[in-house]
């Protein structure tokens, strides 16, 4: 059964103009600037993590994937989405010159179990996939 009750909901971006975004979309959120990748939270702060359609445009996702564990409570839910390539599959060319992470199933599982996430799941689809994983 789900907690009720107040939540409060943050988002984070390191663009000005996505959070200017965010503040319309989500009035009474609190939106902080900050990398992903180093984030401004003490550990255990949060009770879910969502890090969507985003994961693979970072210069190194297993980091943000980290710190996202980092932030979470023990009991806590790490959800994200992202595009992913097929295991034992090269990265697009794309992915140089672009900067794309495209990971495989397996990377983004091997990132959420080197952070300490448990009992992965996912749901790929049309080289897309929506991933979870738990804090114990």
């Amino acid at each position: 059964m789900a907690a009720s009750g107040p939540r409060t909901v943050f988002g984070v971006d390191l663009s000005r103009a996505m959070l200017e975004r965010a503040r319309l979309a989500a009035p009474d959120a609190t939106l902080v600037r900050a990398d992903a990748e180093d984030l401004p939270f003490e550990d255990g702060t949060f009770g879910a993590i969502a890090n969507l359609a985003a994961l693979d445009l970072y210069a190194h996702p297993s980091r943000v994937v980290g710190e996202a564990a980092r932030v979470l409570a023990p009991g806590g839910r790490w959800v994200c989405s992202t595009f992913v390539r097929r295991a034992g599959t090269a990265a697009p060319a794309l992915a140089s010159s672009s900067g794309v992470r495209t990971p495989s199933i397996d990377e983004l599982a091997g990132w959420a179990k080197r952070a300490g996430l448990r009992r992965f799941g996912n749901r790929p689809f049309r080289g897309y996939a929506i991933a979870w994983a738990d804090k114990e």
